[in-house]
């Protein structure tokens, strides 16, 4: 649900389950919160 909500499902009562388009958006959003965590990291030379 974490994922999906990434990419826009809003999970109220009423909505199906999340489709492909939700998932799909979502693991590219934390794939993107991923890496700027890894740029930073690289940057201020602290590992997580």
């Amino acid at each position: 649900m974490l994922i999906a909500s990434l990419g826009g499902y809003l999970g109220r009562k009423h909505d199906g389950p999340p489709g492909p388009k939700a998932m799909w958006i979502g693991w590219q959003r934390l794939r993107e919160f991923v890496i700027a965590l890894e740029a930073r990291d690289a940057l201020t030379g602290t590992c997580v």
